[in-house]
């Protein structure tokens, strides 16, 4: 990534990104030296990208014979422990409360980088979405222009692509439940592409916010590029996005 850190933010950065981060330290550093709300931001920018489909590399480092082909490979359920993705929610939770900005745009001599567009490419369970969820949480913007598009806006597309084949289908779902969430917080997506069904023993229809929670749902594909969301408690689906 060509993201360039000041002296502090790379100081702050190296203390993040080794394996368990130095936590206390890093908050320390934080408290005295007053980082800029820029500073601490790149450095979130830095530490998601860093989080780059690393389980898929974990997965492939373990076995080699493979060439990288990880289709059929199983995972274990949940977050996997000792990824940098492993620790980037409570990462981000710290820069948070010393000012790391959700909505601001790096902009390079080639690009625009923002925390949220760095979120669709970690792979590790649900670690995307949760940490979309706490973004959210402090004013993220899921309608954020970043590189000409939104951010909901490519991560759905990216979701419609590769709803065909789901190459890995575990990389898949940590892709589909971060739609969920970026729709629950306001993603603009396409209304007359969505039937929403009543909830369950009810005749109030489902409200699309619920997504936000999005532990809640699971999903489904059929005809290659249906998406069915279910409540998991009842198995009710709720809406159906075509």
């Amino acid at each position: 990534m060509n993201l360039e850190l000041s002296e502090k933010g790379q100081t702050l950065f190296d203390l993040l990104i080794c394996i368990p981060p130095k936590m206390e330290a890093a908050e320390r550093f934080l408290q005295e030296e007053k980082l800029s709300v820029e500073e601490i931001t790149r450095v979130g920018i830095r530490y998601a990208d860093d989080c780059f489909c690393d389980l898929g590399d974990h997965i492939a480092m373990l076995n080699p014979e493979l060439d990288y082909d990880l289709r059929g490979i199983e995972i274990p359920d949940g977050i996997m422990s000792g990824l940098n993705s492993t620790y980037l929610y409570e990462i981000v939770a710290l820069l948070l409360k010393y000012g790391l900005d959700p909505n601001m745009l790096i902009t390079t001599s080639n690009c625009e980088y923002n925390i949220m567009a760095e979120l669709q490419y970690v792979d590790n369970e649900y670690v995307a979405a949760d940490t979309m969820v706490l973004l959210s949480e402090h004013g993220a913007d899921p309608n954020l222009i970043v590189d000409g598009e939104t951010v909901y806006e490519k991560v759905d597309f990216d979701m419609w692509f590769d709803a065909v084949e789901q190459e890995l289908r575990w990389r898949y779902d940590s892709l589909v439940h971060f739609w969920m969430v970026l729709i629950g917080y306001g993603g603009n997506y396409h209304a007359d592409t969505v039937k929403v069904f009543r909830e369950y023993e009810s005749d109030h229809l489902f409200d699309l916010k619920k997504l936000k929670n999005h532990r809640n749902y699971y999903f489904g594909v059929t005809a290659g590029r249906v998406i069915h969301i279910y409540d998991k408690a009842t198995l009710w689906e709720v809406v159906r996005f075509e």
